[in-house]
């Protein structure tokens, strides 16, 4: 997975690959570029891409061959929540650690299994549900103990 953001505030579009780097990155910018103005252009946009600052990050770097997902949500959910930091995350951090990721795949499981369309739950009204519904419970515990350091995940 990768990531491609336009920011019309600041101009930027900002593309993101936490395992390949940018080797595709100049071809997904302007088939993304080319997509973006056409619908600019159709709405009555202001807006020229072609003058906005193209930005490629490949960190932070993923610290498996199997989690480029999860970084790519991670990224999303931080530009979302705080885009101030998210620059600055692209910028100067190296690497998600281990732990982190698989503390974030266990959060957006949890997400999926509690809320399967989407829909805006407060926390204590997922933690209810969570409750009740006991075989969310199992699928995270089978998560857990599959994702685990200790366990032989070699057996599946």
């Amino acid at each position: 997975w990768c990531c491609i953001v336009a920011d019309f505030e600041r101009q930027r579009i900002v593309y993101y690959d936490s395992l390949c780097g940018c080797q595709y990155a100049d071809r997904a910018c302007v088939v993304f570029k080319c997509y973006l103005q056409d619908v600019c252009d159709r709405q009555g946009s202001h807006y020229r891409l072609a003058e906005f600052r193209f930005d490629k990050h490949n960190a932070p770097k993923q610290p498996d061959g199997v989690s480029c997902g999860v970084c790519v949500l991670l990224v999303l959910q931080l530009l979302q929540r705080d885009p101030e930091n998210f620059y600055h995350v692209l910028e100067n951090q190296s690497q998600w650690s281990p732990g982190y990721i698989a503390s974030a795949r266990a959060r957006f499981a949890c997400d999926l299994l509690v809320r399967p369309n989407g829909a805006d739950n407060d926390d204590a009204e997922v933690l209810r549900k969570l409750r009740l519904n006991s075989e969310a419970h199992e699928s995270i515990d089978r998560f857990r103990e599959w994702d685990s350091p200790e366990s032989d995940n070699d057996s599946d």
